[in-house]
C-alpha cells in the first residue's frame, strides 16, 4: 500500500519509487519491496537524479533526499498552499544531476541541487509539467497552453510543441533524451 499516486524510475531502472506517506522503494524484478524512507505525506511530485543520488520531493514545498540513505538533505523551499500536480511531473533534475526545475504556479524555478540556491526564475504561463532537455541547456514546459521549449539562461522560448489550443499538461523525456511524449 504506497498511500500516494506518484511513481519515478530509477535512472539504471532497477527500482521504481512510489510515493506517498512515504517513498517505497520497489525492486523492478521482483516487484517486493526493498526499503522506504519518510517524506511529505501524500506527495505531489516525485524525481530522482540522473546519477541516482538525490530524490526531490513536492508538496507544500521541494525538499531533497539523500536517495541512499535516505536522509533530508535540504529544504527549496516551503509554502502555505498545496501543490496541485495534474500530472505528478511539476519537478526534474538537469541531465547532470546538478540543477532542479521545479514549476511554482506560473514560474519554473532553478535550483542548484548541491547548495539549494534559487538560480534563475522562468516566466512560463499555465506550467504544469517540466522536463530538462538532453542538452541541459532548455527545458520543456506543458502546459494548458500546449508546450514550449526554453532556454535556461534567458527563459526565451527555442520552439513550441503540441496544439496551443490544446493541453500539454504532461510531459515525459525518453532516457536517451531523444523523444518527448506529451498528454
Amino acid at each position: 500500500d504506497s498511500s500516494g499516486g506518484v511513481v519515478a524510475w530509477s535512472p539504471d531502472g532497477n527500482w521504481l519509487l512510489v510515493g506517498g506517506t512515504e517513498i517505497y522503494f520497489v525492486d523492478a524484478a521482483t516487484l517486493k519491496q526493498v526499503r522506504s524512507i519518510k517524506s511529505y505525506a501524500g506527495d505531489n511530485g516525485l524525481a530522482i537524479s540522473p546519477d541516482g543520488k538525490t530524490l526531490a520531493i513536492y508538496r507544500t514545498g521541494v525538499k531533497l533526499y539523500d536517495a541512499v540513505s535516505g536522509g533530508e538533505l535540504r529544504t527549496l523551499f516551503e509554502q502555505n498552499s498545496v501543490s496541485s500536480a495534474t500530472c505528478g511531473a511539476p519537478l526534474a533534475f538537469s541531465p547532470d544531476s546538478a540543477m532542479l526545475a521545479v514549476q511554482v504556479g506560473d514560474t519554473v524555478k532553478l535550483y542548484d541541487v548541491a547548495s539549494g540556491e534559487e538560480i534563475e526564475t522562468i516566466v512560463a504561463k499555465g506550467a504544469n509539467s517540466v522536463a530538462f532537455a538532453a542538452d541541459g541547456q532548455s527545458l520543456y514546459v506543458g502546459s494548458w497552453q500546449g508546450g514550449v521549449r526554453l532556454d535556461i539562461t534567458t527563459g526565451q522560448p527555442l520552439s513550441s510543441f503540441g496544439d496551443r489550443s490544446g493541453d500539454a499538461t504532461c510531459l515525459a523525456l525518453s532516457a536517451d533524451g531523444t523523444l518527448l511524449a506529451t498528454s
